[in-house]
């Protein structure tokens, strides 16, 4: 039976990446009405207020020791996010980043109103839509092994079907540029990637320390096990998820030289908050030479 079920996984992501993936996806998901987290939520508008306050008060807490941090900035980024929301034309109820991830991305997109983003990860471009509607004039890169999947496509937007690693940014000046990655690529590698080319700040999804860690691709090391280096040590960390067994050795020296030129900022799950799904983002500034 275990064999059985890593098969079909297999089977099944080799299907979804197929001409055959987008058409089937799409059968699928109208068979069991697959909807957004927010078809499902409060409609009085009091209610809506007070879930935008918590989700304010939040973010605000967590990055209270911020040079950028603006309350009013935060709270009214909040309140826009729920007004906007039913305007999104991307429907997932798992996969990808939802509402709590998009919201913590809106809003620390308009604290930092960076004048170029750097998308790796698409899925159905739920998260490009969050990015555009939070920095309308941004010049914005996305990147995807494939763009099958996508449900919205950002006219403005420019798309490559590869990694951005050697990606040339003609001559685009990166140090005022906001990265987001939700790639399931080593997020150490991110990390170096963007301290190399000059990035300050950088949004991570799924950063969990190696204790928590789980999933059939995770972006191991991922920054919460960057950031704990010291502690993290030689053993290598494992664990099992669908059978399968992962294991990462650490290697102390790349860690170590990622985590002195990097300061995280773990951003809230927002469970308590609205009561959607939590999300594992995790604010990185790079610290530019």
């Amino acid at each position: 039976m275990p064999v059985m079920r890593r098969a079909l996984g297999r089977f099944g992501r080799v299907l979804r990446r197929s001409p055959l993936g987008p058409p089937l996806m799409s059968v699928a998901m109208a068979l069991r009405g697959d909807q957004s987290e927010w078809h499902n939520r409060p409609l009085s508008a009091r209610e809506i207020d007070r879930m935008a306050e918590d989700v304010s008060r939040s973010i605000c807490a967590a990055l209270k020791d911020t040079p950028f941090l603006n309350v009013d900035v935060v709270r009214n980024a909040a309140a826009e996010f729920l007004d906007i929301l039913d305007q999104c034309p991307v429907e997932q109820a798992s996969g990808g980043c939802g509402f709590n991830g998009g919201v913590l991305l809106f809003c620390v997109a308009r604290l930092l109103r960076p004048q170029t983003v750097i998308e790796s990860g698409l899925f159905r471009g739920y998260t490009t839509w969050v990015l555009r509607r939070a920095l309308p004039d941004a010049r914005l890169y996305c990147f995807d092994i494939t763009v099958r999947e996508l449900r919205y496509r950002d006219p403005k937007a420019i798309y490559v079907e590869r990694d951005w690693e050697n990606f040339s940014f003609d001559g685009t000046d990166l140090s005022s540029c906001l990265a987001f990655f939700d790639d399931h690529v080593s997020q150490l590698l991110r990390m170096e990637q963007c301290i190399a080319r000059g990035i300050r700040y950088a949004v991570f999804d799924d950063c969990h320390p190696a204790h928590r860690m789980r999933g059939d691709a995770p972006a191991f090391p991922t920054v919460a096990m960057v950031m704990d280096a010291d502690r993290l040590g030689p053993e290598p960390a494992r664990w099992i998820t669908r059978d399968r067994v992962y294991e990462y050795a650490p290697e102390t020296a790349r860690l170590i030289a990622a985590r002195d030129r990097s300061i995280a900022w773990p951003l809230p799950d927002l469970y308590g908050a609205t009561g959607y799904r939590p999300a594992h983002n995790t604010l990185v500034e790079f610290k530019v030479r």
